[in-house]
């Protein structure tokens, strides 16, 4: 029996279920791979139904097409839905930019370097087919503690390799060790790739009789080096025959292989795709397993008619291999001829992805803006010296400097990165030849979303305050998912409506989270947010500027601990409630930091996150080996003021020349704040003790 996948539905089931059977129809709700799928099978007696090996590829390709998510705004031109398929942003009318992420998992720490590699290159390939080339890429990842640092730093190495042999700087990254005592790495990548408005590749069959091709190396890599060259030659290929404007779409062949991709063509494309497997070489073997077989070193590329003679030509400059296996159609469907396969477009999976929630849904959705946790404080016991403390996590891996890991990537090469020298919150990217410039952030989570998928909130939260603290609008969101026996169909589905939730209600576009099932109780999830300056010039750092400006943190503190690192390091207390947010407050002081740093009241900007607001001022103040004298609030413990991880909280730097204009602008928005204290030449002070000088506090740090 045949069906034909028509839409998706709320409710949940694991199982098929007829509603009811009209003549001639037959309407169900199918569970598959995550989704429920409204399906209608046609079963009429004149119609063809699809044989058994049409319906297995249906649902492989619908496997494939994972996690639908919101996409809610018209700046965004393509969703990245799947596995294999980048999003891309518009940023203004001349450019564009595409943005991908992919998770990987290995069960110990020197099994990760090859799997990293191999994610970069499906990025990069991913930019390749968007027609741009990678800026930059950013990495998240988390494992066991205690950690063999040696083994750890050797591995990193190996995948630095290959960002470096390939020429894309590594322009920020994020390690967390957790107490699993576990060695299993849980990984995330993002790369970002700037695109010219009027060069964009596409990824859609048009033009009936345009030829289909296989192109690729004849060799596999092996090595990471030769997995970087080969991808390397791969893009300088396609640039010779964009060039040439022979290109009409191309596509990577991924984990759907050739089917998979010829499917996406067709998907999104006015026109089919017929494949001629008498056409393939030997060394393509043909069967329903070859063809949906990942291919990572080669491309399905659309070529314009009587382009062959240049297609070779680049082939010969670049060492590469081609094969005509099909021909663009004028019926939109994907036919595979010896095979007696025939798919209309309708039963593909639609990559290019549209809004799936309804606007009762999408209500729900907003209406629950608020996440409350309860408090549920871990019994704490009050310390009182603090100043020990505050040395004791300046040591702590999860809140030191991590330079020992990623300076083995060249941050700088390839791209103007402002964020070398100018030290910000999130990663800074020049576009060349233009007043403007990207913003990047890629943050992971450090609580137990199988039991708290509220601190989803947090995530995204951190990843936009860091892209607003650097002087960028938000323009999109995106992310990837490790995760494991721990997290059912449920928490999936909170997990996405949290960041539809904060999406819809923060006004910025949205695109698919990449998600990795993995065998282990694993669930490691990373957000990756994207900004626009307009004006580079707009940057803002994290650095306190003079001995005398003025400190003030922007937001309230609370009284609490809950998931801090404090209480997980020092007082060795796992498994704590997260912190209360309110979606509503953090949105507010968002706009409010914009303005603040377009009309440049403030010198400086950083968000308070890990290790709360003492290691958000240590880290200011490090920059430029300035210190701070601090007064705490009265009102709050002094632990949960100094360490606590309250969201919603940025400190800002101020000059004597601006304060005036602060503190009114301040007062007209309403929005809380509070006076922290003062830089200082060196010391650090903290209610009129002193915790000693900068420059000790730079040696526990490692910076």
């Amino acid at each position: 029996m045949g069906y034909l996948v028509f839409g998706t539905s709320k409710n949940r089931s694991k199982s098929i279920t007829i509603l009811n059977e009209p003549e001639g129809i037959i309407i169900f709700f199918f569970y598959f791979k995550k989704n429920i799928y409204l399906c209608i099978i046609k079963n009429n007696d004149d119609m063809d139904t699809f044989n058994s090996l049409e319906e297995s590829i249906i649902v492989f390709l619908q496997a494939k097409h994972k996690n639908r998510f919101i996409a809610d705004d018209e700046k965004i031109l393509l969703s990245a839905e799947t596995d294999q398929q980048a999003g891309v942003v518009e940023l203004t009318e001349d450019y564009a930019c595409a943005f991908k992420t992919v998770p990987v998992y290995a069960d110990k720490v020197e099994d990760i370097a090859e799997k990293l590699a191999d994610g970069s290159g499906k990025l990069y390939r991913e930019m390749f087919v968007c027609g741009c080339q990678p800026l930059a890429t950013l990495l998240s990842f988390s494992t066991g503690a205690p950690f063999d640092a040696a083994n750890l730093q050797k591995t990193i190495a190996e995948m630095a390799t290959f960002s470096n042999t390939f020429g894309i700087p590594v322009a920020g990254g994020d390690a967390y060790f957790n107490n699993s005592k576990k060695q299993n790495v849980a990984a995330n990548l993002m790369t970002i790739g700037l695109i010219d408005m009027d060069e964009q590749f596409v990824s859609s069959c048009h033009c009936v009789g345009n030829p289909v091709y296989l192109v690729g190396s004849p060799d596999t890599g092996k090595s990471i080096e030769s997995k970087a060259f080969i991808t390397r030659v791969l893009y300088e290929f396609m640039c010779d025959l964009h060039d040439d404007n022979a290109i009409v779409a191309v596509q990577t062949i991924d984990s759907g292989g050739i089917l998979g991709a010829c499917a996406a063509l067709v998907a999104n494309g006015k026109n089919g795709i017929e494949l001629n497997t008498s056409n393939f070489p030997l060394h393509f073997p043909m069967g329903e397993l070859n063809l949906t077989e990942a291919m990572p070193d080669k491309i399905v590329l659309v070529l314009r008619e009587f382009y062959g003679k240049k297609l070779e030509k680049a082939c010969h400059k670049w060492n590469m291999r081609c094969v005509q296996i099909g021909i663009v159609t004028d019926e939109r469907e994907l036919k595979v001829d010896k095979l007696a396969v025939k798919l209309p477009a309708s039963v593909l999976p639609v990559f290019t992805g549209e809004d799936d929630v309804d606007d009762e849904t999408r209500q729900d959705i907003v209406s629950s803006t608020t996440i409350e946790a309860p408090p549920a404080e871990a019994p704490v016991p009050k310390e009182e010296n603090y100043r020990d403390i505050a040395r004791f996590l300046t040591t702590r891996p999860n809140l030191a400097s991590q330079k020992w890991i990623f300076e083995q990537f060249d941050s700088t090469v390839g791209v103007n990165n402002l964020s070398t020298n100018f030290i910000s919150d999130a990663a800074v990217l020049q576009i060349k030849g233009s007043q403007h410039a990207l913003a990047a952030m890629f943050c992971q989570n450090n609580s137990d979303l199988a039991k708290y998928p509220e601190t989803v909130n947090l995530i995204i939260s951190e990843a936009l305050h860091k892209i607003i603290c650097s002087g960028g609008m938000p323009r999109a969101l995106t992310g990837c998912l490790n995760y494991g026996k721990s997290i059912d169909e449920n928490v999936l589905h909170l997990i996405n409506m949290y960041i539809a939730q904060f999406c819809i209600k923060m006004g910025i576009a949205s695109s698919g989270i990449n998600i990795n099932n993995v065998e282990t109780d694993v669930c490691n999830l990373s957000i990756g947010a994207i900004g626009f300056l307009n004006n580079k010039n707009l940057q803002m750092t994290m650095s306190f500027k003079k001995k005398g400006d003025m400190i003030y943190m922007l937001g309230a503190s609370e009284n609490t601990l809950n998931s801090s690192e404090y209480i997980r390091s020092y007082h060795n207390i796992d498994d704590c409630s997260p912190q209360q947010f309110d979606l509503e407050e953090d949105i507010k002081l968002m706009r409010v930091v914009q303005h603040l740093i377009s009309r440049k009241f403030v010198s400086s900007a950083h968000n308070v996150s890990k290790g709360g607001l003492f290691m958000a001022l240590l880290e200011s103040a490090m920059v430029r080996s300035f210190g701070f004298d601090l007064t705490v609030d009265d009102e709050i413990r002094k632990d949960a003021f100094l360490f606590g991880e309250t969201p919603s909280r940025i400190i800002v730097s101020v000059t004597s020349t601006h304060e005036a204009n602060f503190i009114d602008y301040m007062m007209d928005t309403k929005a809380p704040f509070m006076t922290l204290g003062h830089v200082t030449r060196e010391e650090i002070r903290i209610d009129d003790n002193s915790y000693g000088f900068i420059s000790d506090y730079k040696k526990l740090y490692g910076s």
